[in-house]
């Protein structure tokens, strides 16, 4: 093994995230220049909404594991993850459906952000659309889902 190889094997990390996301909220324009944001009731079961990531880096870049069995907002899966600043990372998590707040396929955009003392803060935004029963018309609006992570980490 080279000398190059040793130190970037020796460099390589994994992170495991043990999260909780809070109630999502919803986020909708009322006009050009405003907007209301209000609860979304997600089913009942909080069990639900905990899942794990496994974030891992090398030389070659990052990827996050999302690890959720009842995976309600298809998440679930691996994707090649964004760092977006030190200790901070993103990535787009892609499903063809069923889906939660879209008819079809959906995405997610998932940012995870290390805290001091061993804890992550997590945002998900998932596409969405709302339609209008009577009339079939489809409007989007935004979904924001924050929770927090407890995080382990270990050298490979």
């Amino acid at each position: 093994m080279s000398v190059l190889a040793f130190f970037a094997a020796v460099a390589a990390t994994t992170s495991s995230y043990d999260c909780t996301i809070e109630t999502p909220q919803a986020l909708s324009r009322t006009s050009a220049t405003s907007a209301t944001i209000n609860p979304i009731g997600f089913p009942e079961g909080t069990d639900d909404w905990k899942f794990r990531i496994l974030v891992s880096k090398d030389d070659k870049g990052a990827q996050a594991e999302v690890i959720w069995p009842k995976n309600p907002i298809q998440i679930a899966g691996k994707y090649a993850a964004l760092p977006i600043a030190e200790g901070s990372l993103a990535f787009v998590a892609m499903s063809g459906g069923p889906c939660l707040f879209t008819d079809q396929a959906c995405a997610t955009m998932v940012q995870l952000v290390d805290q001091p003392g061993g804890t992550a803060t997590i945002l998900l935004t998932p596409t969405a659309l709302s339609t209008e029963k009577d009339t079939g018309k489809r409007s989007t609006f935004i979904v924001l889902t924050g929770g927090i992570c407890n995080r382990s980490e270990k050298s490979k």
